[in-house]
C-alpha cells in the first residue's frame, strides 16, 4: 500500500509543478509588442481601445464551453477576437502560448495580460472594463 501513496504523492507534485510552470511560462507574453498578432487580426490597429483576443484550439475540450461565452461577449464588445491557434502555431509559439484556451488582453499595442485557463464571461468583462 505504501507504493500507491508515494505514486499518487509523485502524480500530484507533477501535475502541481506542471500547472505553475504553465502558468508562469504563459505570463513571459505580457509586455510584447502585439505586432505579430496585428499580422492575424489587423482589426487590432485600429483603435487604442484595450482588446480582448481569445486563443483556442478546435480540438480543446474546455475551450469549447468558453467559445460560447466569448461568442455572447462579442455581440456585447466590439473588441473582443477569437484566434485559433492550431491555424497560426508559428505566432503561438512567439508569443508564447503552451496551452488553451488563454486570454490576451492588448492595450496600446502591447499584450497587457496573459490569463490561462478557462474563465467566466463576467470576468473577461471586467478585463475590458479595468
Amino acid at each position: 500500500m505504501d507504493w500507491f501513496l508515494y505514486m499518487i504523492l509523485g502524480l500530484t507534485g507533477t501535475w502541481v509543478i506542471y500547472v505553475a510552470y504553465l502558468q508562469l511560462a504563459t505570463r513571459t507574453a505580457e509586455g510584447r509588442s502585439a505586432r505579430d498578432l496585428a499580422r492575424v487580426l489587423p482589426e487590432l490597429t485600429a483603435s487604442d481601445l484595450p482588446a480582448l483576443i481569445y486563443c483556442y484550439s478546435p480540438r480543446c475540450g474546455p475551450c469549447r464551453g468558453m467559445s460560447q461565452d466569448v461568442e455572447a461577449l462579442q455581440t456585447e464588445r466590439p473588441r473582443v477576437f477569437k484566434l485559433d491557434i492550431s491555424q497560426h502555431l508559428d505566432l503561438a509559439q512567439d508569443i508564447g502560448i503552451r496551452a488553451t484556451p488563454t486570454v490576451l488582453i492588448v492595450k496600446r499595442g502591447q499584450i497587457d495580460r496573459c490569463i490561462l485557463g478557462v474563465k467566466p464571461r463576467d470576468y473577461l468583462r471586467s478585463l475590458l472594463d479595468a
